[in-house]
């Protein structure tokens, strides 16, 4: 049994996840300035009257239009991102210019940003990891209890400002029961400039803010989503998916779907068997009933069709009389659901 927790627990949460981007292709552009031009006076002369043109002078630069604005705000965001040491920084020239631009450059701009998120995240988790080897602070923030984010309790000024700076590059600092991380916190990300983006960018924001909450129940067990949330958030991701191919963020939300689907199977395996006779458990059986009439027909719960169907052909048997997974569940978990996911969601 603990064999097969160990194996479901190896899969990695979806983060935005954790999960990050690439950005596209940025779009960089500067105004053309039109070259000095003099027109040469010109003069006929005559004997009762002389006729001087008027010398002109076109030396006015273009006025930028709104547009070459747009696109020096990401060509100079792009620039930031490449030399900032704090997350903040961009955070606070997002906050300047992100609601004065297209939705199409706010993507771009919440693109710079997850790139940079990519390699910083790791840098801040290992920079307070140094700290907090100091067994003060980190005594400090062991303090915090669960409110590892409120950091009234964190009396070293130093380690206080170092949290918050953080806090304001929409880090947030989490613990899974051995260790404190940082993830992106696609929450405060939504909160803050979930009106500058279009209706694509938006359902992603939208969807990976969830995830960052249902998706670490593993965190803690009692933030655990229920099945039908995990089966219903997989299925409208999917359906967006089909509706929206084009979509500028489609490997995350695959990714995103992924993570929902495989936590339903994977939740916790104690729900699935009844421990006195290793079959699948009843109330469990009720629910995967449930879920097949409601969802049996989309792409995502058709896997738990034929989940079901596979433990119904050995009799709702699971376990062994030692406790052990029986070799068809192992198979399943081992080769089968992989080929079945790829198969389903080409």
């Amino acid at each position: 049994m603990n064999r097969m927790k160990n194996k479901l627990m190896k899969v990695t949460l979806v983060l935005s996840s954790a999960a990050l981007l690439s950005t596209g292709s940025l779009l960089n552009s500067t105004p053309a300035f039109a070259s000095n031009t003099t027109l040469q006076s010109q003069s006929s002369e005559a004997k009762t009257d002389s006729v001087v043109l008027t010398t002109q002078a076109t030396n006015n630069k273009p006025t930028p239009t709104k547009s070459s604005k747009h696109q020096n705000v990401i060509a100079n965001m792009k620039k930031l991102a490449s030399k900032a040491k704090s997350a903040y920084e961009l955070i606070a020239y997002m906050d300047k210019h992100i609601h004065k631009v297209k939705p199409e450059q706010a993507t771009e701009m919440l693109l710079i940003l997850e790139k940079y998120y990519k390699n910083h995240v790791e840098q801040v988790i290992g920079q307070l990891n140094e700290i907090i080897a100091n067994p003060k602070l980190h005594a400090q923030l062991k303090k915090l209890g669960r409110n590892l984010n409120e950091f009234d309790k964190i009396k070293d000024k130093s380690f206080k400002k170092w949290l918050l700076l953080q806090q304001k590059g929409k880090l947030k600092l989490n613990y899974d029961g051995a260790l404190y991380f940082y993830h992106v916190d696609y929450g405060a990300i939504q909160n803050a400039y979930r009106s500058a983006f279009n209706k694509d960018t938006a359902f992603y924001l939208q969807y990976t803010a969830l995830s960052n909450k249902e998706l670490y129940y593993i965190y803690d067990d009692n933030k655990k989503p229920l099945y039908e949330t995990l089966m219903k958030r997989a299925h409208v991701i999917d359906q967006y998916i089909q509706k929206t191919p084009k979509s500028r963020h489609l490997k995350e939300l695959k990714d995103l779907h992924h993570g929902y689907l495989w936590q339903f199977f994977n939740r916790n395996w104690d729900d699935v068997t009844e421990k006195k006779t290793g079959k699948l458990h009843p109330k469990m059986k009720k629910t995967y009933a449930k879920l097949i009439e409601k969802y049996g027909e989309t792409r995502s719960g058709s896997i738990l069709v034929k989940y079901v169907d596979l433990i119904e052909q050995h009799k709702d048997a699971i376990l062994d009389s030692d406790g052990k997974i029986l070799p068809y569940m192992n198979k399943f978990w081992d080769e089968d659901y992989s080929k079945l996911y790829k198969e389903t969601f080409k």
